[in-house]
């Protein structure tokens, strides 16, 4: 109704918003999230080889126990799976005591989590967060205890988001390439709106993501 020819949308996804799509009258493309529901086109970052690369990483760095905390009301999550799938070819395993999906909102579980794998782990943890506010939450009660990052405990986020390099220690996390994901996007767009088309042709454009490793998984060396 505003006159716009076309539409860039981050979705997350619920039934009244899973059914809203259709229903819009010019071409969308969706970036970062597609949706089970709705055939669009849609540019993603391929998560799971973006986690096998955070499992590569804690194992060569040494961290013989691993965990990883995810966000819940993501059953299909590529992030653990890769992950898990990451630590396998190195020869580690991810127990399942050791993973958590959490509200990001549901402060007191999530704090709950962190301490559990704090108290409970006996050799250097490598830790995998969905995304940097988990891993900053993680950063804060590893202080508060007073254990060495990232000697004891080796943490990464997801999303480099600028809180993960004004942690201290900075955080080690996985950047997404935003300008071509948002270059793509475009150039899709206006190929539906040139074409007339309605952006639905369900293709997914999958790009790979750059591990940012700072201070937070900066072991001296295997132990």
């Amino acid at each position: 109704q505003q006159g716009a020819s076309g539409l860039l949308i981050c979705p997350w996804a619920n039934e009244e918003e899973e059914s809203f799509y259709p229903t819009l009258p010019v071409p969308y493309v969706m970036i970062g999230r597609s949706l089970k529901t709705q055939k669009a086109d849609t540019v993603l970052v391929n998560n799971q080889l973006a986690a096998q690369k955070v499992a590569e990483h804690l194992a060569e760095k040494g961290y013989r126990e691993f965990a990883y905390i995810g966000q819940s009301g993501t059953p299909q999550d590529p992030r653990l799976s890769g992950f898990r799938f990451g630590l396998m070819e190195c020869g580690c395993s991810l127990p399942e005591k050791n993973i958590f999906q959490i509200n990001y909102g549901d402060t007191e579980a999530l704090n709950r989590g962190i301490e559990t794998l704090l108290k409970n782990r006996k050799s250097p943890l490598g830790l995998f967060c969905y995304h940097d506010l988990f891993a900053s939450a993680a950063v804060s009660a590893c202080l508060r205890r007073k254990v060495n990052i990232p000697e004891e405990i080796g943490i990464a986020g997801f999303d480099d988001l600028p809180i993960a390099a004004e942690l201290y220690p900075p955080l080690t996390s996985v950047r997404y390439p935003l300008k071509d994901m948002a270059r793509i996007a475009c150039e899709t767009l206006f190929a539906h709106i040139n074409l007339a088309a309605a952006g639905d042709d369900g293709i997914r454009r999958y790009l790979d993501s750059e591990l940012i490793v700072r201070e937070s998984t900066a072991r001296s060396g295997r132990k």
